[in-house]
């Protein structure tokens, strides 16, 4: 039996542009674990069976939107800080961004614009090293490719 073509955390990159989009950079504070993730809402609508209408309503679903957001969490490393800190404090700014999950033809490259939600700076005892969490959502229509 074969098994899977899988990959490790360390093939998952996330690189954001700090000047509009025309370089995206790797930040190494990013450097621990990363991920991401789909989701979507739906509305609801119950359809009865005519036929027995004594019986449960059948549910229908439909999409009415979707979202990929990621996550981020390493080492704190204070030049990614900096670039972190300054873009929370300007409340919602989409900068472009390129998610790559593996570095292998095939594999997927997720392109659009991110907005920081969250960034959280984090101390353990005194001896322990800082460690930073920040988690981002894709602003508007993003592009899934494969890689060549």
């Amino acid at each position: 039996m074969a098994g899977p073509n899988s990959r490790t955390g360390h093939d998952v990159l996330i690189k954001i542009s700090a000047d509009g989009g025309t370089t995206h950079t790797h930040r190494c504070m990013i450097n621990m674990a990363r991920g991401l993730s789909a989701s979507q809402t739906f509305t609801e609508t119950a359809i009865p069976d005519c036929d027995t209408p004594t019986k449960p309503h059948a549910i229908k679903r439909t999409v009415q939107s979707h979202t990929l957001s990621m996550t981020g969490a390493g080492i704190y490393d204070a030049a990614s800080a900096k670039f972190f800190a300054d873009w929370a404090l300007e409340g919602g700014v989409a900068k472009p961004a390129i998610a790559e999950v593996g570095q292998e033809t095939g594999d997927l490259i997720y392109t659009g614009n991110i907005v920081l939600n969250q960034f959280d700076i984090n101390a353990g005892s005194d001896k322990d090293e800082l460690t930073a969490d920040m988690s981002f959502t894709f602003d508007g229509e993003y592009t899934i490719t494969e890689r060549t």
